[in-house]
C-alpha cells in the first residue's frame, strides 16, 4: 500500500501530513498526532508500507 503525504511549513518547521483522510485518522488513533515524523516513516516502511511525497492540494491541508 502506498501512503501519500505532503510537507507544509508551520512556523518555520517542516511538518509532514498524510493526504488520505482515512489513513490520517487511523494514524492519529495510533500516534495521537496529526503529523508524521521521520521515525514514524521508518516504522511504516518496516511494516511494508511505501511512502510517497506529493504536492498538497489547494485547501486540503486545512482539513487535517
Amino acid at each position: 500500500m502506498i501512503i501519500e503525504y505532503y510537507t507544509k511549513s508551520v512556523y518555520g518547521n517542516e511538518m509532514k501530513y498524510i493526504k488520505d483522510k482515512h489513513i490520517s485518522s487511523m494514524l492519529f488513533l495510533l500516534t495521537g498526532k496529526k503529523t508524521i515524523t521521520n521515525s514514524d516513516m521508518i516504522a511504516l516502511k518496516g511494516l511494508g508500507y511505501e511512502l510517497k511525497e506529493v504536492l498538497a492540494s489547494s485547501g486540503l491541508e486545512q482539513n487535517n
